[in-house]
């Protein structure tokens, strides 16, 4: 059955006892051998001396049955030795205490048997009685763990001394015998009081075995690496996670190792280098100088990447958290990289370009120039109206390739976003080294793609702006841009240079956006009708409607000047809206006034 733990410091012989602290008290009996055999000589000398002196035969036999029980008994603790192992339960180990108590009850009984018989001659009776009360002694204290069975064995030894005393002896003797009474309770009581020190020492350690399991247990565990180092920077504790978290070898042993001792492993491994290991002593030692808790990071020769966090203890001694970052490391290079790449094309963004352009300006000299070429792509739309997103994405990356295979020795070329790409030209001593790349590039451009089984015919369009002067990275971005949408104007497949000029009609051309979303606001823009007329019937037949932009400052705005800009800003469409609705009423008003004239 399980035993249940104790309850309180008091331990009554009805306690029951866990296996773990029941077991032991039972492996106790059967320690201490050379003891026992001392014992067992000595008392059968001193028997055999009594028989020498008396020439009792019964003495004799009492001698011989003493010898025969006290090799039974060295029988049984060598068979418990080897039995110890397999004695796993409480009835196995019951059964070994009770042949244990069984022979010790049966020497001490023929001990006392001897006194009763050695009564009658002095010199025997005085070693009887003193041999046996010492070996009883001796008995008690090795039989202190079970108080029932101390009480059995000496009444084994205290009745027939009693006895003998009382049947043989004179008033005297008699007091002597009313002395062995208390004599025996106050052995009792000894062997009482060791029962339960040796208990508390037995339930002290296991609860310290149970803490230390568990310690063991939370330690090996954890998610970090831990070591700590003492006063003399040698490993106290270490567990599983950091041999395994590291890669160390089996063989290297970390507890008592010193901090010099567990690097030198490391290097001898491959694990770091000996710079690494040199720069990570004197983390160790420089930074602990003060006592100051400390954090670093190492990077190892596998590919692994280590955060080591110091905590300076008191004695001088160290914790000692190491934390595998490899995968955080790894995420933040990630992030890093979409944050400043094109997810698509794989190319610089934004901030990547914008970030070298002022680099680049700010290292500006007359014969240390830089350009931007500002590239877009002809009727790239058509492509993804036509052959699906999916497609133009393919498109995408392989004009990307064309880009870096054109300009390998440009400083960066990004994807400004949709079709349009930018190259930073830098350490450029002449303006034709620019347009050199620029014709090299819409060659590479301009021809057939495969993209998902359909052949797509592709050219691009350059605007190209140098700073000749130090320039802010947006206006050099302007500046190209503008350049670009002369180029487009100019009939696309072509590139062209920044000119002044060029701001000025494009701030124009700002205007006359402005002022044509605000015609569409208002509804300022009219419809005139042009009757067709049939020569043949000389009736008219319909009539068509022509879109006029009647400006409160420049007056009637030509359609070939307003339509562009409509279809590159997008307005077209809400300006064909506004078209059929107004030719929608025109056209109800016209029926209207014929059904009435008819």
């Amino acid at each position: 059955m399980k035993r249940a733990p104790r309850t309180s410091h008091a331990h009554d012989e009805h306690q029951i006892l866990p296996l773990e602290i029941y077991l032991p008290l039972v492996t106790s009996l059967y320690k201490d051998g050379l003891t026992f055999l001392v014992g067992t000589i000595v008392v059968t000398g001193s028997i055999f001396v009594t028989y020498w002196k008396t020439g009792d035969s019964s003495i004799l036999w009492c001698a011989v049955a003493f010898v025969l029980v006290a090799c039974a008994r060295g029988l049984l603790v060598r068979a418990y030795a080897s039995k110890r192992p397999t004695i796993t339960s409480d009835e196995l180990a019951r059964r070994w205490e009770s042949r244990y108590v069984a022979g010790a009850s049966a020497s001490v009984g023929l001990l006392g048997i001897w006194c009763y018989l050695a009564f009658s001659d002095s010199f025997t009776h005085v070693v009887s009685f003193s041999m046996t009360i010492a070996y009883v002694s001796g008995i008690f204290a090795r039989n202190f763990g079970n108080i029932r069975f101390v009480i059995v064995q000496a009444l084994c030894a205290w009745g027939p001394m009693t006895a003998a005393l009382l049947f043989w002896g004179t008033p005297f003797d008699w007091i002597f015998a009313a002395l062995l009474a208390p004599l025996f309770v106050a052995v009792k009581s000894i062997a009482e009081r060791l029962r339960n020190t040796l208990l508390d020492a037995l339930f002290a350690s296991r609860d310290m075995a149970l803490l230390a399991r568990r310690f063991d247990t939370a330690l090996n565990n954890m998610p970090y690496g831990l070591c700590m180092f003492d006063s003399t920077r040698h490993i106290v504790v270490a567990n599983q996670t950091l041999t395994q978290q590291i890669g160390l070898s089996p063989d290297c042993q970390l507890k008592g190792s010193s901090l010099h001792q567990v690097v030198e492993c490391g290097v001898n491994a491959g694990l770091i280098s000996a710079t690494t290991a040199r720069v990570l002593i004197d983390s160790f030692d420089t930074r602990l100088a003060g006592g100051v808790d400390t954090t670093f990071v190492i990077e190892m020769l596998n590919c692994r990447t280590f955060e080591f966090t110091v905590r300076a203890m008191e004695d001088g001694g160290m914790v000692v958290l190491v934390e595998d970052i490899t995968a955080r490391k790894i995420a933040e290079a990630k992030i890093n990289h979409l944050a400043r790449f094109d997810v698509l094309t794989g190319l610089p963004n934004r901030v990547t370009l914008r970030d070298r352009m002022e680099q680049a300006l700010s290292e500006w000299r007359s014969d240390n120039m830089c350009a931007v070429h500002f590239i877009d792509l002809d009727r790239f739309k058509q492509v993804n109206d036509t052959l699906g997103h999916t497609r133009g994405d393919l498109l995408l990356e392989a004009v990307a390739k064309r880009l870096q295979d054109a300009a390998p020795d440009a400083h960066v070329i990004a994807r400004f976003g949709g079709d349009e790409f930018v190259i930073l030209q830098t350490q450029i001593k002449s303006l034709g080294q620019a347009e050199a790349l620029a014709t090299r590039v819409l060659t590479a451009l301009s021809g057939a793609y495969e993209v998902g089984g359909h052949e797509v015919i592709v050219s691009g369009s350059i605007g190209i702006a140098a700073a000749e002067s130090p320039l802010d990275a947006d206006l050099l971005l302007q500046n190209a841009d503008m350049a670009l949408y002369q180029a487009k104007s100019e009939g696309r497949g072509t590139w062209c240079w920044f000119e002044q000029k060029m701001e000025v009609n494009a701030q124009a051309r700002r205007n006359l956006e402005i002022d044509l979303r605000n015609a569409l606001a208002s509804n300022s823009l009219e419809l005139y009708y042009q009757p067709l007329f049939n020569l043949k019937t000389r009736r008219i037949v319909t009539c068509e409607a022509l879109l006029r932009w009647p400006h409160h400052q420049r007056g009637m705005i030509s359609p070939t000047e307003f339509i562009p800009l409509a279809e590159d800003t997008g307005l077209i469409v809400e300006i064909g809206n506004q078209v059929l609705h107004q030719a929608w009423r025109g056209m109800s008003a016209l029926a209207g006034q014929y059904r009435r004239g008819g």
